[in-house]
């Protein structure tokens, strides 16, 4: 399969069933699943990097590791956003460079998402549920910048975290439902229905309905 800037699909290995349970051992699929509907004779396509990184960075590694010409017709990189948008967002203290980053290009999304991720990352791990809930909202207000396509397994991950988060802070049952709702449909897509991310989303979901009274 071919790179694209925008891909029709995305890539996952699966441990084959009844595989033994240690990964050393385990025997693995590689599962190609849908990001969009394709059309009759439309090429799929995945991205051979993580597009969530610095623009610059993602065209020279694949200029690097896979002699794909930064001019090469692999599709449109995505539009650049709303700079002052993506400034907003960069300049939150929340998101501070460490050393030997700076915040020169804080117009593409690509440069923001790393110490987004960095700081959520930090705030899992310490269990500041608010703190996750606002990285994972700023993280799909950059995805939109970064990728068209709204069922990816990334948005997915972020709706769940995001629905874990407001459960978990006890401050919005509802926000909470209709993150987890969005994380369950789109995971669901990207990585099955009965897929153990999807199901972790489903009970969730059960378990915050449950609260609210509502199913």
């Amino acid at each position: 399969m071919n790179h694209a800037h925008m891909p029709n699909c995305w890539t996952m290995f699966e441990k084959e069933e009844g595989s033994a349970s240690t990964s050393d051992n385990a025997t693995f699929k590689l599962v190609v699943r849908c990001l969009a509907p394709i059309a009759a004779g439309e090429e799929i396509t995945i991205s051979y990097l993580d597009p969530g990184q610095p623009r610059a960075e993602l065209l020279q590694k694949l200029h690097d590791q896979y002699f794909i010409a930064q001019d090469a017709d692999v599709g449109a990189m995505p539009h650049l956003g709303n700079p002052d948008e993506l400034r907003r967002i960069g300049a939150k203290a929340l998101y501070s460079c460490e050393e030997g980053e700076d915040t020169d290009h804080d117009d593409d999304a690509g440069s923001i998402l790393p110490r987004v991720a960095r700081v959520l990352a930090r705030a899992m791990q310490d269990a500041e549920w608010d703190t996750v809930l606002t990285c994972c909202e700023d993280s799909l207000c950059l995805w939109k910048v970064i990728h068209r396509y709204p069922f990816h397994p990334k948005v997915g991950i972020w709706m769940m975290t995001a629905g874990l988060a407001c459960l978990k802070s006890g401050k919005n049952m509802e926000t909470a439902r209709a993150h987890l709702d969005k994380a369950v449909k789109i995971l669901g897509i990207t990585h099955g229905k009965f897929h153990h991310v999807t199901n972790s989303a489903k009970e969730t979901l059960a378990l915050v309905s449950q609260l609210t009274g509502k199913t």
